[in-house]
């Protein structure tokens, strides 16, 4: 285990260097976007692109967005998003999609294809492959359904959450044989810095075995860079342990209020 005041330096570490980061990793998908793309995708999703965080984050670093190509993008979009088929496959998947972007003769075509969308939706198995998804629950299905439909999701959820801790599992080990690598080569390198610092320093390096030594150890530099890895890799055990911690407690929740199941039918509907 790692001392307390370790892991409050790493974790403070990972805050400061996340927000950092973060700033950084958005001011350069900023200036990569393609931005037909983006209205595109906006538009299948049902967005105006302007009102888009992304992109009045875009503007807030001074990033020039190419409004003409995103508008050309979101009309190819639009086209895709108001088709039958389209609001009946995400409706599907527990994910509807508005049809305010829609033209008005086509609303009800649209509505219909979704109401015909969530039916498929909104049964045990679909309840139960939204939460093993890793999704979070829709609340789109009937008010009648809707404590049918989270018990079932609950259970979905679970499995979901027992697959990110194993995840965390196997990565616990990689990174403790990583560390046992790093540890038995760190010794290796402390033991060769005496006779790399003679041989470099020595006047005389003409020799075959200076020359080769040299050209291919460096053992202060191997170090710097282990003990750097070793640091990212503790932070990750702190991270990991936070959220397993986090998984396990959602898990014991979701356990307490479901049964071992076979998901078959359709939702129960509550009584009135």
């Amino acid at each position: 285990r790692l001392p307390w005041i370790l892991m409050k330096k790493i974790i403070l570490g990972i805050v400061l260097s996340g927000v950092i980061g973060c700033a950084s990793a958005e001011k350069k998908a900023c200036e990569t976007q393609d931005w037909f793309e983006f209205g595109k995708s906006s538009a299948l999703e049902g967005a105006a692109p302007e009102s888009s965080p992304f992109l009045k984050a875009c503007q807030g670093h001074g990033i020039a967005v190419d409004s003409s190509r995103m508008a050309e993008g979101f009309k190819v979009g639009l086209k895709g998003l108001c088709l039958p088929k389209t609001f009946e496959m995400a409706a599907a998947v527990g994910e509807p999609k508005p049809a305010g972007l829609c033209p008005p003769e086509s609303l009800k075509v649209l509505e219909d294809a979704k109401a015909l969308g969530l039916k498929k939706h909104c049964t045990q198995m679909g309840a139960y492959t939204r939460g093993k998804s890793g999704k979070p629950n829709p609340m789109v299905c009937s008010e009648k359904q809707q404590k049918s439909y989270a018990d079932f999701y609950a259970r979905g959820r679970i499995a979901y959450l027992k697959g990110e801790v194993l995840k965390i599992d196997r990565r616990g080990i990689e990174i403790s044989r990583r560390l046992k690598v790093i540890e038995e080569d760190l010794i290796k390198h402390e033991s060769e810095k005496a006779r790399y610092a003679y041989l470099r320093d020595k006047k005389d390096k003409s020799t075959t075995e200076s020359l080769e030594f040299l050209s291919t150890t460096n053992p202060f530099s191997a170090i710097e860079g282990m003990n750097r890895e070793k640091l990212l890799l503790n932070e990750e055990i702190v991270r990991n342990s936070t959220s397993k911690q986090d998984l396990e407690s959602e898990i014991a929740k979701n356990e307490l209020e479901v049964l071992d199941f076979q998901p078959s039918g359709q939702l129960e509907e509550e009584k009135s």
